[in-house]
């Protein structure tokens, strides 16, 4: 699964990559960093999203998270409760958030 995400991005310019400390995620996103030549970055997982996000304006990064936070932390950044928890047997969501100005869009794509 980790190796999708990869080819995913292969075209795509990543400026950043945060992870949980926990070792699926980190797995999840190895292939990814390795490919960019980026060290992810650990937040936890109760920490605001939101900061992270606000903090690297105008890039574009990648978060690797849980089934019950990235969710929730969407729908903190976009202002509106639309994303509900992840099945625990899913493995393949990715929420593509495009801040520009005060105009934020969203959409969830399976990949």
């Amino acid at each position: 699964r980790a190796l999708k995400w990869d080819y995913y991005f292969k075209d795509i310019p990543v400026e950043a990559i945060y992870t949980t400390n926990y070792q699926r995620t980190k797995q999840t996103v190895a292939p990814l960093a390795t490919a960019k030549g980026l060290s992810p970055q650990f937040y936890k997982p109760e920490d605001a999203l939101a900061d992270v996000i606000a903090a690297n304006k105008g890039k574009t990064i990648v978060i690797a998270g849980h089934s019950n936070t990235i969710p929730a932390a969407i729908n903190k950044v976009i202002g509106k409760e639309i994303y509900t928890d992840i099945a625990e047997d899913e493995f393949n969501n990715l929420y593509k958030i495009t801040i520009s100005g005060n105009t934020i869009t969203h959409i969830l794509t399976k990949v």
